[in-house]
């Protein structure tokens, strides 16, 4: 029991970390990353972050990256 319970922190730790790091640079609060330890919600939030606009990212810089995504070649 004990040693399923570390391998879930050192497994959430890995996970949460660069999410943390991803939130900061595109302008979200860093805690949101703790949502990628929620089964369901986890795909979700992905999915949100892969296709919304960054705050942190201009409107010209976001419509760059749209036009330069592989999807529209």
């Amino acid at each position: 029991m004990q040693r399923s319970l570390i391998w879930t922190v050192i497994w959430a730790a890995i996970v949460v970390f660069p999410f943390w790091k991803i939130n900061a640079k595109a302008g979200y609060p860093g805690w949101l990353s703790l949502l990628m330890v929620i089964p369901l919600v986890n795909l979700a939030y992905l999915y949100f972050l892969a296709f919304s606009s960054w705050p942190n990212l201009g409107e010209s810089e976001h419509q760059q990256d749209m036009l330069n995504s592989p999807s529209s070649r």
